[in-house]
């Protein structure tokens, strides 16, 4: 049995020197992005409170102006994952505090960040051609079949056409799902490989990588299915203050947007800690006890 550390996951970061800062900023970050996309959506001229017939360039000008802000905030929020991620998942395998980005140097820092996403990429072109061959491919043929048998039919058949679309569509879930739990099965261990290490091409020992994904395959779906859960619920809370802000903005817009804004916070600051923070520690901890008993991963035992 391998020790997730769950509970020390949940309180792990608490007991680190400027935790606060640490959450603080990633938080942050995922607050105003909410923020500028629900300002964004207020003064749109097509939707918002603002007439269309006494549109202003001062007013479009603003909207353009929130909506390139929005975009600088998102690819920073992009980076700052990406090493959130990395630095996070690498103190729970080094059993070790995580540090702030600034307390390593600027080429260091972007080393990680780059060979990350670089890996990301790459699996990603992986996994859209097998989605390709497996999924993209198959349902074409079936549903150009399918379409191609019912030329001509008598017009009664026609009413099992939404049946067969139906059942055609579960089936392809099913693959899609199948697919994609495959492909996990060697992408996260190659991502925490390549975390490990620090070194690119530990992340595409696809042989090692499936095998550790197999055996471990009920330590994975656990971890992934826990995160689920989590997010599911931060995103129900979520949705039930936004559905009543939006309620509110029917009476008034302002004071709609007011109380979304005030339920972001506690919100961003749960997804951040739960992205960012916890999910990372446990499959750190998992990839700690696997380095433990596999004899090919002895290398990376401190």
């Amino acid at each position: 049995m391998i020790d997730l550390g769950i509970s020390d996951a949940f309180t792990s970061l608490f007991r680190e020197r400027r935790w606060w800062v640490k959450l603080g900023l990633i938080s942050a970050l995922t607050f105003f992005i909410t923020v500028l996309s629900l300002v964004v959506e207020l003064i749109k001229p097509e939707k918002g409170v603002i007439n269309a017939k006494t549109i202003t360039s001062v007013e479009y000008t603003s909207v353009m102006i929130f909506s390139v802000i929005s975009l600088i905030l998102i690819a920073v929020l992009l980076i700052s994952s990406l090493w959130y991620t990395y630095e996070n998942i690498q103190a729970g395998i080094q059993k070790r505090q995580t540090k702030l980005v600034w307390e390593y140097s600027v080429s260091n820092t972007l080393k990680k960040i780059g060979k990350y996403f670089i890996v990301s990429i790459v699996y990603g072109v992986i996994g859209l051609i097998l989605l390709i061959i497996f999924v993209g491919i198959p349902a074409l043929i079936v549903f150009s079949l399918s379409f191609a048998l019912f030329q001509g039919e008598p017009k009664d058949l026609y009413q099992l056409v939404p049946f067969l679309i139906v059942l055609i569509c579960c089936v392809f879930g099913v693959i899609l799902f199948v697919v994609s739990l495959v492909f996990s099965l060697f992408t996260t261990p190659g991502y925490l490989r390549l975390i490990a290490t620090n070194t690119f091409s530990e992340a595409f020992h696809f042989g090692s990588n499936w095998r550790i994904g197999k055996k471990y395959i009920w330590y994975f779906l656990g971890v992934s299915l826990l995160f689920v859960v989590l997010t599911g619920v931060i995103s129900f809370v979520s949705s039930f203050f936004s559905i009543f802000g939006v309620s509110l903005s029917l009476i008034n817009p302002i004071m709609g947007l007011i109380v979304q804004i005030i339920a972001q916070i506690p919100v961003s600051i749960a997804t951040a800690y739960i992205s960012f923070f916890v999910y990372p520690k446990i499959l750190g901890n998992l990839y700690r006890g696997i380095i433990n008993k596999e004899e090919e991963l002895k290398f990376l035992r401190s």
